[in-house]
This record gives structure tokens, sequence and C-alpha cells, in this order.
């Protein structure tokens, strides 16, 4: 009898934990990804196809082997060729990494100590990655430069109701659907997910996936090529962009997040441009637990130490927080008003950030990091209560002084 894909994945995790902890490097890995650059970010929150490159490299194989799963790939691979079901000769079919998600889904689905709604977020994040691996090599083989906007606006106002990225509104939308039908108690490949067996099973989770994101981008892409060989675009400027429904409408280029990012960072050590008192008013008047002095100081000690020795994390956290909300806020999809609408995000950013049963590992990680900076600031080791709300109110006040670049860059 050959060797299996259960025997060979069983052996080579054997010394991995599938617990809380390994959920989060899932589902961090996998939002890191889509929002890497403006690129990423604009393609998997956008509609068109081919505009923005997006790219699997190599490292991202490495890290995901190394950083998220924690095996040699090496001895996996070897290992992997073994396996006498596949057929090594076909690149799909005989790529270890492909099965990877698959092997995550069973192994959660049997993991205990862990909250099922992370459990089922990892699964999900990890079909994701699956989908990126497969759609970037798409992209690369049919746009070897980045397509004419017009054009692809011109495709994309073309598909009918039919085409997925019509109904979804977004790719990231349209890959998490995809995700979550793989992994849903009523997928045909649930059983064989849930035991890990048979290997033909398993080989199909593999090359249906593929299959399936293949035919969508095949069939976008002829339409495509169809309107760029016969001179078929849509106008547009710089300041437009397409809505879920295929509208026309207005988008601040200049508001992505690579740009808030430099301006935060060029700001925040100056503290009499960083801090603003009208501001923290604002953050202080929806926080009442909070003492505003203690928000005051924590917010001069992360100007005064922000390119500090030893303190790196202030960089994280700012980094971390502003790709929350961008993620909630663009990838998301929210119509434009009610991005501009600062005071109803702030609310919700506040209601995400603070919410007690939140599994969501961004979250956790920026509560741990903003509460050593308003412990280190402030010196305060008790008054818990008050700690958590100094540190929701630090986080919040960054987003809103982000947002409000234009604002104070005109004055």
């Amino acid at each position: 009898m050959g060797v299996t894909i259960k025997e060979v994945f069983d052996r080579q995790f054997d010394h991995v934990k599938f617990d809380a902890e390994f959920c989060k490097r899932v589902i961090q890995y996998s939002i890191r990804f889509m929002n890497r650059n403006e690129d990423h970010s604009a393609f998997f929150g956008g509609v068109l196809l081919g505009v923005n490159p997006v790219k699997f490299f190599d490292s991202d194989r490495d890290s995901w082997y190394e950083d998220v799963l924690e095996v040699d790939e090496d001895l996996f691979l070897a290992d992997f060729r073994k396996i006498t079901a596949i057929n090594h000769e076909f690149n799909v079919m005989s790529d270890a990494f492909n099965y990877t998600p698959a092997y995550i889904v069973h192994r959660l689905m049997k993991a205990t100590g862990v909250a099922q709604s992370l459990r089922h977020e990892a699964m999900v994040h990890a079909y994701m990655v699956l989908h990126y691996r497969f759609i970037t090599s798409l992209l690369v083989k049919r746009f070897q430069y980045p397509a004419d906007k017009e054009v692809a606006t011109a495709t994309y106002l073309a598909l009918n109701g039919r085409f997925d990225i019509r109904r979804y509104g977004s790719w990231r939308d349209l890959i998490r659907a995809r995700a979550e039908d793989i992994v849903s108690a009523k997928s045909i490949y649930y059983r064989c997910l849930q035991e890990f067996v048979p290997d033909g099973m398993l080989i199909r989770t593999v090359t249906d996936t593929q299959s399936r994101i293949r035919e969508l981008i095949k069939k976008i892409y002829a339409i495509h090529k169809h309107f760029s060989d016969t001179g078929v675009r849509v106008k547009t400027t710089s300041d437009t962009t397409i809505n879920a429904d295929g509208e026309m409408v207005l988008k601040d280029r200049k508001n992505g997040y690579a740009s808030f990012m430099r301006y935060i960072n060029d700001i925040i050590p100056s503290e009499r441009n960083f801090i603003r008192d009208e501001l923290v008013d604002v953050v202080a008047s929806g926080m009442n637990t909070m003492p505003k002095p203690l928000l005051i100081t924590t917010l001069k000690y992360m100007s005064n130490n922000y390119f500090a020795p030893h303190q790196g994390y202030l960089q994280e956290i700012v980094k971390e927080v502003l790709l929350y909300s961008f993620d909630h806020l663009y990838v998301n999809r929210l119509p434009s008003v009610q991005r501009n609408d600062l005071a109803t995000n702030i609310a919700k950013l506040k209601a995400l950030l603070t919410a007690s049963r939140s599994t969501d590992p961004s979250v956790m990680q920026l509560r741990t990091e903003a509460e050593k900076l308003v412990r280190q600031a402030t010196g305060r080791n008790k008054y818990e209560a008050q700690i958590a709300a100094v540190r929701t109110g630090t986080l919040l006040y960054i987003v809103l002084r982000t947002m409000c670049k234009d604002y104070y860059s005109a004055k």
C-alpha cells in the first residue's frame, strides 16, 4: 500500500500546536498579504482586474512555512513526494503548499481549547491564502504589465449578474465567500476535511478550487482582451473608482494606507503638531471613564519616544491600528459618505476595540501593545479600568489625528 497524504501531513506536523496562537498567525498572514501595499489594498478592495499588480513571492511561501506553519519545508516536501496518489508531473496537484489549508481545517475542526469563532476565522483565512496563490499566478500570466484602467472599467461594467465579482462587490469578499463555502458544513468536501481522507477527494479540494477561480479569471480576461483589441473603454479620472453596483463614485487617491502612514510618521515626533487639543476633547467626550490628563501624558510620551531605541513597538501600534481601520473603511467597501463621517467611524472603531468577546487577533495585539504604552507613559500599574480607557483613547486618537490629515495640512 502506498503512502497517503494524511500519513505525510500527520508525520510532518506532529510537533505543531493548532491552538489560538496558530489561528492568529494564519489570520494575520492573510490580512497582511491583502494590505501589503497600495496595489494589494486596491485590488482586493476593488472590482477591477489587472490594474493593480498583486504578486505572491517566494518569500511569501517561505513565511507561510516558517512563520505560520512552523515546519521544515525541505523535509516536508521530500516526504510529500512519496505520496503515490498524486501525479507529481502536474503543477497544481503536486504542490504541497496547496494542501496545507485543508490540513489546517482538518486539525482545527478537532482542536480543543480554542474559541469556535477563532477556529472558523482561521479556517476561512487559510483557504483565502490558497486563493491568493492561485489568483496571483493566473494574473501574472495574463497581465505582464498593469492593465489600462479605462479598459478594465469597461470590462467590469460589461459583466452581468452571473459573475460573482458583481455579486460580492470586491475581490476580497468574493474570495472570502468561496473560502466560507469550502469549510461550510454543507460543503461537498466537509467530510473529507474532517477525516483528511480519501486522497482522491483531497486532491479535488485543490484542483476544484483552482479550476473555479481560473474559469472566472479566464472569462473576465477574454472580455478585457476583446475590449482592449477593439478600443472599448470608459473614460475616468484619477479621482474616480467603481462601487459594488458598477456606479462611478469619487475617491481621494491620497487616502491610501501608505499615504496615511507617511503622514502620521512625520507628525508624531512633533508634539505640537501631533497633539491637537480639539481632537483630544473629541476623544475624551466619548470616553467618560478616561482621565483626559492621562491621555495627554500618553500621547506626549509617544511623541517624545517614537523613534527612540528599543521603542519600535510604538511604530507597530500606529501601523497596526491604521491597518485595522483602513481594512474596516476601505476593504469593507463603505460608501464614501460613510468613510468621511469621522464621528460615526470613530464610534464604530471604539466598539470594535472594546468588544469584550472579541477574538480578532489584530484587536488583541493592539490592546496588549497599547496597554504597555499607557503603563510606561503614566507609570500606573493599578486602576485597570482607567488604563483600559486610556489605551482605547490612545488608539482612537491616532486614527482620528491621521484622518484629519487634509484639514490640518491645509491650515
